[in-house]
């Protein structure tokens, strides 16, 4: 993940100023880019969706808690050295996931 993410960030920081025909190019291309990752994330936040009512399941079949705490802080803290790794603001990183984790315990009854 991270040797990925480098050869991205390598990619997008030698990039040179372009006169402007090649920059409207460039524009349209990354604006195509973001709306790729954009699907990608409600992808993401719709198989975690699935991933969160299927849990409520398994955790009333083994009689858990539908709020574990002490899992949170673990998930939050590899998400935080992942974050750290790609370069992530850590901020921005826990805002995100607050919600994520909400919508998820809301999902599940907690």
């Amino acid at each position: 993940v991270r040797a990925a993410y480098e050869e991205r960030r390598r990619a997008a920081a030698s990039i040179p100023a372009q006169p402007a025909a090649e920059a409207s190019v460039a524009f349209e291309a990354l604006r195509r880019r973001f709306e790729a990752i954009d699907a990608t994330l409600v992808g993401l936040l719709a198989e975690r969706m699935l991933a969160s009512r299927a849990m409520v399941h398994a955790k009333a079949a083994l009689h858990h808690p539908v709020v574990d705490n002490a899992r949170e802080r673990e998930a939050a803290a590899a998400r935080r050295a992942l974050g750290d790794q790609l370069g992530v603001d850590a901020e921005m990183l826990e805002r995100v996931f607050a919600e994520v984790v909400e919508w998820s315990r809301r999902l599940q009854g907690g």
